[in-house]
Order: structure tokens, then sequence, then C-alpha cells
């Protein structure tokens, strides 16, 4: 599980789940894609980061994991992360 952030300012900009390593390069490569909504988000924060929690997890835990954390970013700020269903 991992959330791709910008700046304090713009909060969290994706929540996911998958190999973290080959997620966060799929992520970069939307970038430079051209009509790429999640990518035209990410391209315009100033600042990426990363964090995850690794670990041995069955599907449904992480599916569960994302989906609550999800549920949590949007108590709190009462918005979805930025990028989150734009594909």
């Amino acid at each position: 599980m991992y959330r791709i952030s910008g700046t304090p300012d713009t909060g969290v900009i994706y929540i996911g789940q998958g190999g973290i390593a080959g997620r966060l390069r799929s992520h970069a490569r939307k970038v430079s894609r051209v009509g790429c909504r999640q990518g035209h988000v990410f391209a315009a924060a100033p600042t990426l980061e990363a964090s995850w929690v690794g670990g041995e997890w069955l599907p449904h835990q992480r599916l569960e994991l994302e989906v609550d954390l999800i549920a949590a970013h949007m108590l709190v700020t009462g918005r979805l992360p930025l990028a989150q269903f734009l594909g």
C-alpha cells in the first residue's frame, strides 16, 4: 500500500495498492502521457513523496486497507485525493 503526496498545500494525491516499485514507475510514466488526467495531476505537484506499508497481505486485506485510507481521507478533508479515480 502506498500513497503519493505533494506539498502540504496539495495533500494526498493518490492512495493505491500493488507492488510498490512497479506502481511508482507506472505512475511516473503517466506524467509524460498526453491526455492522461492522472499524469496531469502528478506533473502539477511541485514534489512527490511516497510512503507505504509493506508485508504479506491477502488481496482482500489490501483492498480493505486501501478503501479505509480513502475513506479516512474523505472524512478528514471532505474530498477525494486529487488523482484517485482519474485512471
